[in-house]
């Protein structure tokens, strides 16, 4: 007498094929996964690294402006004779058209 298969072996022998089949393409689709995800990321150092280094030296040179130009003014100097020394990055314009006037 045959031995009676079980609902699990049959399933696997008529659909088996299939879930090879998947396993292959989720392998593939997992290694174009991981070669995207590589460039994106390595592009995004690439690109936005330099940016926010600028960004930060930028800043950190606008404050030292800003504290020359106070000390400046501390010590006498006119917001006008800062402009026409060039510093005029840190001065509000509205303290130069009032001290113009």
């Amino acid at each position: 007498m045959a031995k009676k298969q079980s609902w699990l072996g049959s399933m696997m022998s008529k659909y088996g094929p299939m879930f090879q089949m998947g396993s292959e393409y989720g392998q593939m689709f997992w290694l174009g996964v991981r070669h995207l995800t590589w460039f994106v990321v390595t592009t995004g150092i690439m690109v936005m690294l330099p940016l926010l280094l600028e960004m930060k030296r930028e800043s950190s040179i606008e404050e030292l402006e800003a504290l020359q130009i106070s000390d400046a003014i501390d010590k006498g100097a006119t917001p006008q004779d800062l402009a026409n020394a060039g510093v005029t990055a840190a001065i509000d314009p509205k303290v130069l058209k009032s001290s113009s006037s």
